[in-house]
């Protein structure tokens, strides 16, 4: 079986920081992906390292603290990064033909994060390619290209001041494409 290559604290920091020339603050990053960890958003692949020893996270850790950045840049809460990141770890899971396309750099995939007044939570998250043809075409599968999961309930009928507040769409792509794990 393949060893599976890790990387330490220092190398995300690292490789975060190539995101955002103008936004990288190694101390912060690393105070960041500390906290994810702290709050079970990132999984070490190794979780009792001793002493001495730095902890190792896999590629797919990377790439869920990349978008958990571009997020915290835009007031998301780690309680609705959480969802977020279940989410991300089932499309990994499942190998899913638009992740496997934003890692590869094929298409520019962007996820939509929308979020409001329902306790913090992610309401919907959406993958859109660019070329909507051309991904149905290379994957032969219509429904892999609007993945939508929905957590709370954004329930704007009811009561108008719950709904919706934020939205934003994140180019996957591009965030993996400036990591390049």
């Amino acid at each position: 079986m393949e060893q599976q290559q890790t990387y330490t604290l220092k190398e995300i920091v690292s490789t975060l920081g190539r995101i955002d020339a103008e936004d990288s603050d190694s101390a912060r990053i690393s105070r960041q992906v500390r906290h994810w960890t702290i709050h079970g958003l990132l999984n070490p692949a190794q979780r009792h390292t001793g002493r001495g020893r730095d902890r190792r996270y896999a590629a797919h850790e990377i790439r869920k603290a990349a978008i958990y950045l571009e997020l915290t840049r835009y007031g998301m809460t780690v309680g609705s990064l959480k969802d977020v990141g279940d989410w991300l770890d089932m499309l990994e899971r499942e190998k899913s033909p638009p992740w496997e396309f934003a890692k590869a750099g094929r298409f520019r995939i962007y996820f939509e994060v929308t979020w409001g007044l329902t306790g913090g939570h992610l309401a919907i998250v959406s993958v859109h390619p660019d070329d909507v043809p051309a991904a149905k075409r290379a994957a032969k599968d219509q429904k892999a290209y609007v993945i939508t999961a929905s957590v709370g309930r954004l329930d704007q009928a009811n009561n108008p001041r719950v709904g919706a507040y934020s939205s934003v769409f994140i180019n996957a792509t591009r965030l993996f494409s400036a990591i390049d794990v």
